[in-house]
């Protein structure tokens, strides 16, 4: 929460921004007891230079947390592998209830949460994937994750669907994200 903190608000006191270039957008929305909506509009060249700025100390994420399931760095890789050389849309088994499998060039990740009978899935570009899991370390390399989205441009970063919860993160040249596609439910 730190890192957020601090990504902020180097962020809110960046240089000017132009009109042409990327912006980093995210939307959460979620429709359990009161509604919530955030959106969150930055210039990508605020969130490149903030994400450089953060240290290290304050990145100390090694694994990921889904609903109620935690996910390592090391597993997450060896699923990679997997995936790899696994035939085109086939599923995978990452933990109990997690699977992975590769959807043309995307990762999809679906958490079956037994409890609540809710399935969960999230869908990521398969080159940020590998780039945020690609270093020695074992943490994630968001820097490296941040610099392929500025070399590929516009598009979605992350989508989740859930029953009481939709993510959408992605990149346009719209400053207010109005012209990117809403996710169905």
């Amino acid at each position: 929460m730190k890192a957020l903190m601090l990504l902020a608000a180097v962020t809110l006191t960046s240089l000017s921004v132009e009109a042409s270039e990327l912006w980093f957008h995210l939307r959460v929305e979620e429709h359990r007891g009161n509604e919530v909506k955030v959106e969150v509009n930055l210039p990508f060249s605020a969130v490149q230079r903030s994400i450089a700025l953060i240290p290290t100390r304050y990145i100390k994420e090694t694994s990921i947390r889904i609903d109620n399931r935690k996910l390592s760095i090391d597993e997450l890789r060896d699923a990679l592998q997997t995936l790899q050389s696994s035939p085109q849309g086939q599923w995978i088994d990452v933990e109990e209830s997690v699977t992975m499998r590769r959807d043309g060039a995307d990762v999809t990740l679906r958490i079956d949460d037994e409890w609540d009978d809710e399935s969960f899935q999230m869908r990521v570009p398969a080159d940020v994937f590998t780039a945020l899991v690609s270093g020695s370390s074992h943490r994630f390399e968001f820097s490296r994750a941040i610099q392929l989205l500025g070399k590929r441009g516009s598009g979605s970063i992350v989508i989740t669907n859930g029953q009481d919860k939709i993510v959408r993160v992605w990149v346009d040249s719209s400053n207010d994200g109005r012209t990117a596609v809403k996710v169905a439910r």
